[in-house]
Formats: structure tokens, sequence, C-alpha cells
């Protein structure tokens, strides 16, 4: 066999592989509708937490840098992938896994409380998480702050069967038998992330147009200081999956019905339904939905020095009192029981390229290696 028909069959053997890697599909190809918040160096707001169970706190907001963030919430598509990859014999769901997320509507806590992942260990290997019919694009709930900060690691160690117990946050600082545990920080030069408190608040309320350009914040992530109405998606302008009513506990009526709480009743819509209702940066169901997990921590008022992860948004199951900008709260152990109303949204500095790009980069540049070679022998042989 000649040079040229050896070069020849490696170039088809590049090419054929580019082919593949654009074609074949995969569990873990997990990617994000990412939104770019720019606009560095803002001026902090100036707003005071004073809502239910304020701490009077003030100052967020300030961010010296460009960095991106989902447009939505965490999907149960999206973690279902990341389960399956991660957990292919269903053996570590402890770690990663809520069972609530995989109840009945014909539980005790009926649907309402339901997650929209099943877990089946009869399944093959690989496919003991489904996602159940129509949730789909359902923000993944019973979300722990722990469980968040291992989906993290796994999209910063690059997908696929790739390690979720650090890369981005050690793990190690949250052992199994201590769920109250302190979360650990992000690593340095980390590239995805949960958003820290000012990375979220900006991106959630910031606006650099308000003020006449001087940039400004609004009080709800609607682009609005008027709490967005509950009402069904879409809604118009300002509107949310956010209850109503009720300004000390849980909302006396619910967006998607229209009526009171009843445990029967699957109160989630998909990420992004209420459609014309996002911040200035493009984020959706900012106070609805779910709350998102950021990295900042809080003192448990009940427990002294026991730090507790801080949540910001708004969820389905409060009103408006339970949302915008002045609310800021803690529920529970890094990696202690969630709830239906607690979700992710994930943070990253680097632009993101698509694995089908990656791979065709990478065939790419084989093959103009190859091409360089052969046109260097050629000089040296004239």
């Amino acid at each position: 066999m000649t040079k040229h028909s050896v070069h020849r069959l490696l170039l088809a053997a590049a090419a054929s592989l580019v082919v593949a890697a654009l074609g074949r599909p995969s569990l873990a190809e997990v990617t994000f509708d990412w939104a770019t918040v720019g606009n560095a160096g803002n001026a902090a707001d100036t707003l005071v937490m004073n809502k239910y169970n304020g701490d009077g706190t003030s100052g967020y907001g300030s961010v010296g840098y460009t960095f991106r963030i989902s447009k939505h919430s965490v999907t149960n598509a999206q973690y279902t992938a990341f389960l399956n990859m991660v957990d292919p014999t269903g053996s570590n769901a402890l770690r990663l896994y809520n069972t609530k997320m995989g109840t009945t509507a014909a539980s005790p806590s009926g649907a309402a409380y339901t997650g929209g992942i099943d877990r089946n260990l009869a399944a093959a290997n690989g496919a003991k998480y489904s996602v159940k019919t129509g949730q789909e694009n359902y923000p993944a709930t019973w979300m722990t702050w722990a469980a968040s900060a291992r989906f993290v690691n796994w999209l910063a160690s690059g997908q696929g069967s790739g390690g979720t117990e650090s890369g981005v946050y050690d793990m190690s600082a949250i052992p199994f038998t201590n769920a109250f545990a302190t979360p650990p920080p992000r690593a340095a030069n980390a590239t995805f992330f949960i958003p820290s408190e000012n990375e979220y608040y900006k991106a959630a309320y910031y606006d650099p147009t308000k003020n006449g350009g001087a940039g400004g914040y609004w009080q709800y992530g609607t682009r609005s200081d008027t709490a967005p109405s509950s009402i069904a998606p879409p809604g118009s302008g300002n509107a949310a999956n956010i209850g109503f009513g009720n300004p000390v506990g849980v909302a006396d009526t619910l967006a998607k019905t229209g009526a009171a709480f009843s445990a029967s009743v699957d109160y989630l819509t998909n990420v992004g339904a209420y459609s014309t209702s996002t911040s200035y940066y493009g984020l959706y169901d900012v106070d609805g939905l779910v709350y998102n997990w950021t990295e900042a921590v809080k003192e448990n008022p009940n427990f002294a020095g026991q730090m507790l992860p801080v949540y910001r948004g708004g969820a389905w199951r409060y009103g408006e009192n339970f949302a915008g900008a002045g609310y800021r709260n803690i529920y529970s152990g890094a990696g202690a029981t969630s709830y239906a109303w607690y979700g992710l949204r994930v943070g990253t500095i680097e632009a993101v390229p698509e694995p089908g790009a990656l791979a065709l980069a990478g065939m790419g540049a084989m093959i103009a290696g190859w091409s360089l070679a052969r046109r260097r022998r050629a000089a040296v042989r004239t």
C-alpha cells in the first residue's frame, strides 16, 4: 500500500468518526440554554431583606465579571440523564436521588408533592431512572444542595461517567452521616458552579437600562416592582407559577388552577412556560415554579454555628411574601431532605461548546495535522 493510499484511508476514517460522533445519541449529553450576564462591576442593591423571616441584610447583586447562568432550572430530563450515567445500577441513589422524586399520586402525600423521576431496579443498567410521562421539562424537584453540587461536579468533569465528589465542590466535606455539615466552597477557576448569591441576584433582578441607563434592580424577576400575577401559563407580561394570598404561610390559591390547594393536583409546569415574563438577562421562572439554591450560607437561628445553604427566588406553593429580591431564606442542611419546591440553576464562566462541536473540532485538528505533515514531507523532497 502506498503512502498516498494510507493518507486517503486515514482521512476517510477521520471523516467517518466525525459523522459518527455527530450522529450518535448520548444519554450523557446535557446542554443548557445560557443567559450571559455582563455589565461587570455594577453597584450592589440597597434593598433590605425584609420579607418573611427577613434578616435585615442588604448589598446583594454586585459582580465584577461576566458569567453565564442557565435560563431555566435543571429539568427532570437533564437530571435523569445524569443519574443514569453516574449510577447505572441504581445502587448509589441515597446520595443522588430522593425516593420522593418518584412517589405516585396515590401515595399519602399526593401528586402535589411528587417528583417527576422514577427508579426501577428491574430495568437494564443505565436505564434504572426514567422521567414520568409528560414531565420531561418540569424542573427537577426534591433537590438537596449536596445533590446539586454533585450534578455540577459531574458537568465540570466532562459528563459521561465523570466523578461527582470533587472538581468544583469537595463533597467529603459533607459526610453522609452529617447532612447538616457546612457546604464546601467553590474551587478556584471552576467553570461550572451553583451560582453565588450575588450572581443569582444580579441575573434575576438587575437591569442596566433602569433609571435612565444608570442601572438598578427590580423587586421581581419579571422586570417589575409589582408581584407577578398568579395565573396559569403562559400568562401575559408579569405572571408566574406562584401562589396567591396568605402573607404568613402557604398560598390560599395556586396559579395552575386558580383554586385552593389540593394534594391530588400536580402544580408544576414546564420551565419557561411563562414565556413573556423574564428577567433583563433572560431568566425564566425567577419568582415562581421552584426556589434555586445558591452557594451562600446563613447560620441556623435554632442551632448556633450550624450553617445552612441560602435559597432564592419563588415557588409554586408560596405567595409574594415568599418571593422576589427582598426574600432570602434557609431551609435545611446541605445534605438533608429537601422538598417539592427546591431546584437548581447552573452557572458557568466560559462559553460551553456543544459535544458534537468538540468532536468535529478534534477530528478537524487530526486531519489538519496529517495534511500539514504531508505538505512538509513534500517540501523536504523538493
